[in-house]
């Protein structure tokens, strides 16, 4: 649930997060939708992330654009942040009919970007961003100074030990040091998993296939099994190649979505305790106000 107050800011009650979808589906999202892999990161923004048509959002690592595609109908405006000038151009593209969904290409941990862009947003939404990253501190400074006071930040971090990804956390002090000095004045901090029957239909519906196709691509290339950046995932490399595929695919997609959903929520979170190492994380903070703000 959000609210507005008195000055016109938008304030999410984390009290109610988690409680109310917020992303709808239409049928016509199978053949105008971008091409997507299984839409699992879309649960974790129906599941968490109240949105309203009050918000301005902004997306970090908009990836495809599958999610903004559908969220750009749920709020005022919607801002994605990429990095890559490639995929800018291909999201601006995708959303030229779109008016309420900007495209910025900039670095996030290029110092200046919070005040580019300061207090602008409503929301921040990174999934599965903050591991890329090789200087987290200044990833969450700006993202804390984007965010209008009392704002919230939804993020998703897989947490763990990987050659290719720069940023992890051993302990929670050391999560929590970053977002403090970056000007969040509270925060929740929950393990995230797959429901047992949810996580059984991706292992067999999802993990199976591409596993199998990941395994002939490694064959191909001669190279070691490894984790993929987003750049590196079949609907990057292919994505052009398998437009005239994207009806059947999302078929898939979706019933494979609805069959999880029989079983409720795709995902269960749990308040973490100290040990936050070699867990997927998901973080809710909350930018102080404008009395103990960020300078």
């Amino acid at each position: 649930m959000s609210t507005v107050n008195s000055t016109g800011d938008v304030r999410i009650h984390s009290d109610a997060v988690g409680r109310v979808p917020s992303i709808g589906w239409r049928l016509s999202d199978l053949w105008r939708a971008p091409l997507t892999d299984l839409p699992v990161r879309d649960e974790l923004i129906r599941q968490y992330v109240p949105l309203s048509p009050l918000m301005d959002v902004m997306e970090v690592g908009p990836g495809s654009g599958f999610p903004a595609f559908r969220m750009a109908r749920e709020v005022g405006t919607l801002t994605l942040l990429e990095v890559a000038a490639g995929s800018a151009a291909m999201l601006r593209k995708r959303f030229e009919g779109t008016p309420n969904v900007g495209v910025v290409i900039d670095d996030l941990c290029r110092e200046g970007l919070g005040r580019r862009h300061a207090c602008s947003a409503d929301a921040i939404i990174a999934i599965d961003v903050l591991m890329f990253v090789p200087d987290p501190a200044t990833a969450l400074g700006n993202m804390a100074k984007m965010l209008r006071p009392r704002a919230t930040l939804f993020m998703a971090v897989p947490n763990y030990e990987i050659p290719d990804w720069p940023t992890f956390y051993r302990t929670r002090a050391e999560l929590e040091t970053h977002l403090h000095a970056a000007g969040f004045a509270e925060w929740e901090i929950y393990s995230l998993r797959l429901s047992p029957w949810s996580q059984l239909l991706y292992n067999w519906l999802h993990e199976a296939p591409l596993g199998l196709y990941r395994a002939l691509q490694t064959a191909r290339r001669k190279r070691p099994p490894r984790a993929l950046t987003y750049d590196e995932t079949w609907a990057i490399q292919h994505g052009r190649g398998m437009e005239a595929l994207k009806l059947p695919i999302h078929l898939y997609w979706a019933a494979v979505m609805i069959l999880m959903r029989l079983g409720g929520d795709l995902f269960r979170r749990a308040e973490c305790g100290e040990e936050i190492f070699r867990k997927n994380l998901f973080v809710v903070a909350h930018r102080g106000g404008s009395d103990g703000g960020i300078e």
